[in-house]
């Protein structure tokens, strides 16, 4: 028993070595996270994994390349008469925590019409990423407060 711990103790420590020897345990953006997803889908050689990845990589790259300017702007003119709510009280109804996990489980759209019922005809998908990227940045736990000229 003991030899097998130990085996497994000495196993971590040269994993955990052979990662800092490659510099893998560093923080990175979510911009360099999915630049990382990408290379490694072009290297991978299985169709159906490669479908997935790409899938995946879309939507990541879809949803994190918005404008929160924009985001505030299309909320503003578009949707803040259906929505009965102002841009504000839209991105606060989550924490930054919250609003990453919605998009990660692809449920931005779903949850921006639960928060606005009327606005199912306006809501466009390339308006999207500008809404999230507006929502993660003035969530409730971000400390931001947008201006009127935004």
């Amino acid at each position: 028993m003991k030899k097998k711990i130990i085996l497994i103790y000495i196993s971590s420590l040269l994993m955990v070595a052979q990662c800092n020897e490659l510099n893998l345990f560093q923080t990175i953006s979510s911009s360099e996270l999915i630049k990382h997803i990408i290379k490694a889908t072009e290297h991978n050689h299985s169709p159906i994994d490669h479908n997935i990845s790409s899938s995946i990589s879309e939507v990541l790259i879809d949803m994190y390349s918005g404008d929160a300017q924009k985001g505030y702007t299309l909320f503003k003119k578009k949707l803040e008469t259906p929505c009965q709510i102002s841009p504000i009280e839209f991105a606060i109804a989550h924490t930054q925590e919250e609003w990453e996990a919605i998009v990660e489980a692809g449920k931005f759209r779903e949850e921006t019409l639960q928060l606005c019922p009327d606005s199912e005809t306006q809501l466009k998908a390339t308006w999207l990423p500008h809404l999230y990227q507006f929502a993660y940045e003035y969530a409730i736990d971000s400390g931001n407060i947008p201006s009127d000229d935004e």
